[in-house]
């Protein structure tokens, strides 16, 4: 019986690990505009790593969370925005507040944050693209399987719904 115990807690560990990472980046037309959204669980897989796989990707807007290394301090924030704005000199970059990055090939001219009930946070960017005005909700939801998400969820859909007719991600 412990056997078959650990060889399920294997199986299972393996299964997360290969469905918790994919690299398969498509192809797209030009008039697309790709997005990106990835928890880097505080640079887990290494920040070099992240970048590359980021760069094949080659998107015009990349949401991260988990970007500040838990073990960084906070004076680092500013050396941690340089380092991803060098590695994509294309694009703009946020700062780092609520652990949050956006990464755009375009202008972002609004950033606000804040925090969700539930334990949770968001970055709200109003953003002016090749395509027009975009607004972009990066979110963090609090991760328990024990805890509802609905009434975060209800609060990222009632600041969505604030925002009118102007597309959003």
């Amino acid at each position: 019986r412990a056997l078959l115990s650990l060889l399920t807690a294997v199986l299972c560990v393996g299964w997360w690990l290969y469905c918790s990472y994919f690299n398969n980046a498509g192809r797209r037309a030009d008039s697309d505009t790709s997005v990106v959204f990835w928890n880097v669980e505080h640079g887990w897989l290494g920040w070099p790593g992240i970048i590359d796989t980021l760069a094949r990707y080659d998107p015009d807007i990349v949401g991260l969370v988990e970007v500040r290394d838990i073990n960084a301090v906070r004076d680092a924030d500013a050396e941690i925005r340089r380092y991803w704005q060098k590695a994509f000199p294309q694009h703009e970059v946020t700062d780092l507040k609520g652990g949050m990055l956006l990464i755009c090939r375009g202008r972002i001219t609004e950033v606000s944050i804040g925090r969700l009930r539930e334990g949770g946070r968001y970055k709200h960017a109003r953003l002016e693209t090749t395509g027009g005005v975009l607004h972009v909700l990066i979110v963090d939801i609090k991760s328990d399987p024990l805890m509802f998400r609905r009434e975060s969820i209800a609060e990222i859909a009632a600041i969505a719904s604030k925002i009118g007719d102007e597309p959003t991600l």
